[in-house]
């Protein structure tokens, strides 16, 4: 069975939401962190998977500043591989 992922727009918005709450300001993806995030979307990686690999790299990281998305590309595969086998 596939995961619907859902629309475009919520997709790269849960990633907005939970980098603006990591960062305690608003903010916007940079062109290249945008392109991440659609090319997770249009791989079909669910959701919760890339929300858990994003959290779960910045939590491993001590710097307070913002780092390339491409960065979590180890922990949002490792979750999604998780999320599969269940």
């Amino acid at each position: 069975m596939q995961n619907q992922l859902p629309p475009e727009e919520v997709y790269f918005s849960a990633v907005c939401r939970l980098l603006s709450e990591r960062f305690g300001y608003p903010l916007a993806l940079s062109p290249k962190n945008a392109a991440q995030v659609m090319r997770w979307y249009e791989a079909g990686v669910p959701l919760a998977a890339v929300l858990e690999g994003v959290a779960e790299s910045l939590n491993r990281k001590r710097s307070g500043r913002l780092t390339p998305l491409a960065y979590c590309t180890k922990a949002v595969k490792s979750a999604s591989k998780k999320r599969r086998r269940f």
